[in-house]
């Protein structure tokens, strides 16, 4: 988890956006535009990746098993950044719902942080 925290936040690292709260990580953008970290495994020794975001709340929850099922969703909308209070782990169908929040301009989903057991 001490590598996975390095890889995010010191090397490559972060810089703070012009906001001057959302912190954008500086790693690899996949052809989705969502940011990219690879790890390996502490357990199976495994090379993995997963999005930046997602790692971003595995090691604020100090787990590797996030439940498959939930997307971790941006509520400031910004595909680079890893504040992990700015994401929330919820349903696909809800994650899909934040798109319309865009366009109106002001959140239209309740943004549950979702308290959920690692595996």
């Amino acid at each position: 988890m001490d590598a996975m925290r390095h890889r995010l936040y010191v090397c490559p690292g972060y810089v703070l956006a012009a906001n001057g709260i959302c912190q954008l990580f500086q790693g690899c953008a996949g052809p989705n535009g969502y940011m990219r970290l690879s790890y390996r495994h502490p357990v199976s020794g495994q090379v993995t990746s997963t999005t930046a975001h997602r790692a971003a709340v595995m090691v604020a929850r100090g787990c590797l098993g996030l439940p498959p099922h939930l997307d971790a969703s941006h509520l400031c909308h910004n595909k680079a950044c890893i504040l992990p209070t700015h994401i929330s782990l919820e349903p696909r169908e809800v994650n899909c719902q934040r798109r319309g929040c865009i366009t109106a301009g002001q959140c239209l989903v309740t943004p549950p942080f979702l308290t959920v057991c690692c595996t």
